[in-house]
C-alpha cells in the first residue's frame, strides 16, 4: 500500500518538506518516502512540491500514523494534511490545530481511528 500526503494550504509545501526531513531521521522510512514535485513554472526557480509518497507495508501503518500525530502536535503552524491511499479512494484529513487540542488520554483513540480508516480498503472519506 502507498499513501500520498498533501497539503494545499499556504505554507503546506514547507510543512511537507519538514515532515519529509522528520521521517528521514528515522531509518525505517529511508527509501520509502519520495518527494513528488512538478517542474517549476515558467520564470520561476525550483520545482513545486506537490506531496510525499510513502510506501507502506502492513506493519508500517501504525508507525506512520504515530509519526504524523507526533509531527503535527509540535508543528508550529496550524496546517492540515491530507493522507490518501493510492490503491483506493480512502482519504483522511489531519488538522494540527485539532491534534494539538487532544488530551494525552484521547490520543490512543484518535490514533486508532486514523489507522482504522487507512487500513480499511472500503472506508469512506472522513476527517478525524
Amino acid at each position: 500500500m502507498d499513501v500520498l500526503v498533501e497539503s494545499r494550504q499556504l505554507g503546506g509545501a514547507d510543512a511537507l518538506r519538514d515532515l519529509n526531513t522528520e521521517l528521514l531521521n528515522d531509518a525505517r522510512w529511508r527509501g520509502r518516502v519520495t518527494l513528488l514535485e512538478k517542474p517549476a513554472p515558467e520564470g520561476t526557480l525550483g520545482p513545486v512540491l506537490e506531496g510525499l509518497q510513502i510506501v507502506l507495508q502492513p506493519q508500517t501503518l501504525v508507525p506512520l500514523a504515530t509519526a504524523l500525530f507526533a509531527f503535527l502536535r509540535v508543528y508550529t503552524s496550524d496546517i492540515e494534511i491530507d493522507i490518501k491511499r493510492t490503491d483506493n479512494k480512502t482519504e483522511v484529513t489531519l488538522s494540527a490545530k485539532r491534534i494539538k487540542r487532544l488530551k494525552d488520554a484521547e490520543l490512543p483513540a484518535a490514533l486508532a481511528e486514523l489507522i482504522g480508516r487507512l487500513d480499511t480498503p472500503d472506508s469512506d472519506n472522513s476527517e478525524p
